[in-house]
């Protein structure tokens, strides 16, 4: 099994056009913080900006065919 958190950005896209979960929950696990961060400074709404990070995540998932 790999290390997720060694892999670049590149090889974890790799991986979730494969259909790889664990890659998905690297990815979320390494920018979902920073742009809850970035979306709060424009919703000012704690709510709201949750709301768009998990679609955000949402639209990634669903899309992850299209990365090949």
């Amino acid at each position: 099994m790999a290390d997720y958190q060694s892999l670049s950005d590149s090889d974890l896209f790799s991986l979730l056009s494969d259909n790889d979960h664990l890659a998905y929950i690297e990815i979320y696990n390494r920018y979902s913080g920073l742009l809850y961060i970035h979306a709060h400074k424009r919703t000012r709404n704690k709510g709201e900006t949750s709301d768009l990070i998990q679609h955000l995540f949402t639209i990634l998932w669903n899309r992850r065919i299209r990365f090949n």
